[in-house]
């Protein structure tokens, strides 16, 4: 690992344009999307593969829940290297359902370049072959999370939609469960569709949004309310979340406890950092906290995810040199809260 300055500029240089490619501002590596097994457990490319799906050869079997992978401690580790994290730039953290037997995440394929959405499940125990969604579009689709309920999947797309009057703009989209598979995928509402939406999107269990959305050149992190089954007008979260310095890609409690996301603020240890801030007994947002150089790193930190049992933070980090899942003990959480002396059921 390259420390300072070097550490960044190497990330940096592995940035390409997804940006100003898709209107996203991602980073990216492309590379191939066929994978062999390699002595070192991360399955290597082989070759190009279309986008349309992913191929594996000699995929290994992965039993048991988080597919199978050893639980991580206060340390965070690659999450399953060569088959979530891999070679390949993950554009989202995993996002697994409440009972742990499906999981959604975010990946950029090549030929021609698109992200896409890919999913396992465990079924009769063991897990199925990366693939991708049954909701996918020829667009890019990006950054899955549930609802806290498991009853519905959001995520972001550029796909059209001519009786939404969307334009094919990065908007929020979603699918609910029916059986053991999705109806009809449909977009949100067009008060938060009209936004000018970036990248992840988090539910809380009353269904109300929090996503980042870009506004006179600043990414600001907003919240939307459902009201008699329909968003209201998104607002801005007030300041100290806010701070004018690119808070972005939200993670949001259930209960909206607390909320964890990406920021540039100064005082962080890298490009852009993980912060936390917890909600006290008047409902007010609380300063965040840089979530310490356990969990950040000289590089970039970015998409939060906490999974449904609460054991585990999942995120995207650049600190190896790739843009790869991380998981760690959700511990921090709590010892944190407790720090701040701020009540768990606020």
């Amino acid at each position: 690992m390259v420390a300072g300055k070097d550490m960044r500029s190497t990330a940096i240089n592995q940035i390409m344009h997804i940006g100003s490619v898709f209107g996203l501002s991602c980073f990216i590596l492309l590379q191939g999307s066929s994978y062999v097994e390699s002595a070192n457990a991360r399955l290597q490319p082989v070759g190009k593969a279309a986008s349309q799906e992913p191929k594996y050869e000699r995929y290994p079997a992965l039993r048991g829940p988080y597919l199978g992978q050893r639980p991580p401690s206060t340390k965070p580790e690659v999450f399953a290297p060569g088959i979530i994290s891999s070679t390949n730039i993950n554009h989202s953290a995993p996002a697994f359902s409440l009972d742990g037997n499906e999981v959604y995440w975010s990946r950029v394929l090549e030929d021609p370049p698109r992200v896409r959405i890919l999913y396992m499940q465990q079924v009769e125990g063991h897990w199925t072959k990366p693939g991708l969604a049954p909701f996918s579009s020829n667009a890019d689709d990006d950054c899955p999370v549930f609802s806290p309920d498991g009853r519905r999947l959001y995520f972001v797309s550029h796909r059209p939609a001519e009786d939404s009057g969307l334009d094919g703009k990065e908007n929020i989209w979603y699918v609910e469960k029916e059986g053991p598979g999705w109806k009809d995928v449909k977009p949100v509402s067009s008060v938060v569709n009209k936004m000018n939406l970036h990248w992840q999107v988090s539910v809380s269990s009353d269904y109300t949004l929090y996503f980042s959305a870009s506004q006179d050149k600043t990414t600001r992190i907003y919240r939307s309310r459902l009201v008699d089954s329909s968003y209201a007008e998104p607002k801005a979260l007030p300041y100290p979340i806010n701070s004018g310095s690119g808070e972005e890609t939200p993670w949001v409690a259930p209960d909206e406890s607390y909320i964890i996301f990406s920021s540039q603020r100064k005082g962080g240890l890298g490009g852009a950092d993980l912060y936390i801030s917890f909600r006290n007994k008047q409902k007010d947002w609380l300063e965040p906290v840089n979530l310490g150089p356990k969990v950040n790193s000289r590089s970039y930190e970015l998409l939060p995810y906490v999974s449904p049992d609460q054991k585990y933070l999942f995120f995207v980090s650049a600190r190896g040199g790739e843009y790869d899942v991380y998981w760690v003990e959700s511990k921090i959480i709590e010892q944190l809260r407790e720090q701040l002396d701020v009540a768990s059921n606020y």
